[in-house]
């Protein structure tokens, strides 16, 4: 059993609630309400890559549209990785339909993700479809910075496989292409409201992945 398994587990039996469980890892419930533990299954998580890219260097200039990551341990030789974050939100009435019109600034966000538009054409659409006014606080240029960085990420490929002892030329890694997953899962909310960009990437080949969310359906440990 992997190294991650066994601490989701361990914090099930320390009577820690499973909040929700992906491909690559699975949320906890933390002792601070407004905090969650994030358990990967793999250090080719590809949100690692993105919190090396673009989580750590928006927070470094106050950029509200990243998660706050407060702590992290990445162990490259048992491959997992665990993280303490700011516990964000789903649209609070994303459950009874677009209500507050977060289709319209969810369609922008995804948009800028995966197509190359410049910041004034997206702040152009984000206007035309009356994005800047439905529910989700946010700043336009904050944002699209974040979102830039995505599709840098999504547009570049990432080593896969490696670890602190690989050298050049004498390991199995392999190169990897990324794509972008933003739905409303992964377009995220504070309780003020603030879009938060959580989990924006996925390994475009997926065979290899020991996919956690199988393994949770099968404990039943989600309910």
């Amino acid at each position: 059993m992997s190294t991650a398994r066994n601490i989701i587990k361990n914090r099930i039996k320390a009577g820690n609630t499973v909040l929700g469980v992906g491909c690559y890892s699975a949320a906890i419930e933390s002792t601070s309400d407004n905090k969650i533990i994030k358990v990967g299954n793999t250090t080719d998580d590809p949100w690692l890559y993105y919190y090396e890219e673009v989580i750590k260097p928006q927070l470094a200039v106050g950029n509200p549209h990243v998660p706050v990551v407060h702590d992290i341990h990445i162990d490259h030789g048992h491959d997992y990785y665990v993280a303490v974050i700011e516990k964000l939100y789903k649209h609070e009435e994303r459950d009874h339909g677009d209500l507050s019109g977060a289709d319209a600034l969810e369609e922008c966000i995804v948009e800028c993700a995966e197509a190359n538009i410049d910041y004034y054409s997206w702040a152009g659409r984000l206007m035309e479809r009356e994005a800047h006014d439905c529910y989700g606080e946010f700043n336009a240029s904050r944002l699209y910075d974040v979102l830039a960085g995505v599709r840098a990420c999504k547009d570049s490929s990432i080593q896969l496989g490696c670890n602190e002892e690989c050298e050049d030329g004498e390991c199995d890694c392999s190169w990897e292409s990324l794509s972008v997953d933003l739905h409303s899962d992964n377009i995220m909310y504070r309780r003020d409201g603030t879009v938060v960009i959580n989990d924006p990437l996925c390994d475009t080949d997926m065979d290899e992945v020991d996919d956690l969310s199988d393994w949770a359906d099968e404990m039943e440990i989600v309910e």
